[in-house]
């Protein structure tokens, strides 16, 4: 018994992991497709992208982590328009998104760039103060 409860815990931390690692990068465009992107971010698109237009990305070509870690920008080219997925933790407190994996070039207005041949390697992670208030009943 003692067996089997140990190797659920770890089955359960595997889980969290794993779900930590995909929640860290930008969607595919099978994901966009399927409409399966991260819980962890509000996503907002740029102005005058039809839900067509967003279901139609063709392919990722660049990741920054915008305004000193405030929100991730994914870019992705679609049929005759190019569109801008931003993600902002949706997290209580305040968050500051940072790189995890990759190459990253920092840029003179507060963003990071990811520079990695494969986009699709460019990972970022968040953590979030929480407010002093916070917890207290």
């Amino acid at each position: 018994m003692k067996i089997l409860f140990q190797t659920g815990i770890v089955f359960l931390c595997i889980l969290v992991v794993m779900e930590n690692a995909f929640a860290g990068s930008c969607a595919t465009p099978e994901e966009i497709m399927e409409r399966k992107l991260s819980e962890n971010y509000d996503w907002t698109v740029n102005d005058k992208v039809t839900l067509k237009g967003l279901l139609s990305v063709k392919q990722l070509y660049a990741v920054r982590i915008m305004n000193y870690g405030e929100f991730v920008s994914c870019h992705y080219a679609a049929e005759g328009q190019l569109i801008r997925l931003d993600g902002l933790p949706n997290k209580k407190g305040k968050c500051l998104i940072e790189p995890s994996v990759g190459e990253w070039v920092g840029t003179d207005d507060g963003d990071l760039v990811c520079q990695e041949k494969d986009i699709s390697k460019c990972q970022f992670k968040f953590e979030c103060a929480q407010k002093e208030n916070e917890g207290i009943d």
